[in-house]
């Protein structure tokens, strides 16, 4: 909220209207930039949440809904 109305100078309607995504895009100039995750860090989180399993889903071509389990995704 902080930088909405303080950074942005965002009126409530138009902070409240945004999308998270939106947000992040207008204040992407204002916010300094981050490396990405080094793979150990990507790994650990993975470890940590991994991918569950959901219903599959018409058309979708994967029975599970695991694409990491059905080999499709390396």
């Amino acid at each position: 909220m902080r930088a909405g109305f303080g950074l942005l100078r965002l009126n409530p309607q138009a902070f409240w209207s945004m999308t998270p995504r939106e947000l992040a895009a207008a204040l992407g100039p204002a916010l300094p930039a981050r490396d990405a995750p080094s793979r150990e860090a990507l790994d650990a989180l993975m470890r940590n949440f991994p991918d569950q399993a959901f219903p599959a889903k018409v058309g979708t071509g994967f029975a599970s809904g695991n694409a990491r389990k059905t080999g499709s995704l390396k």
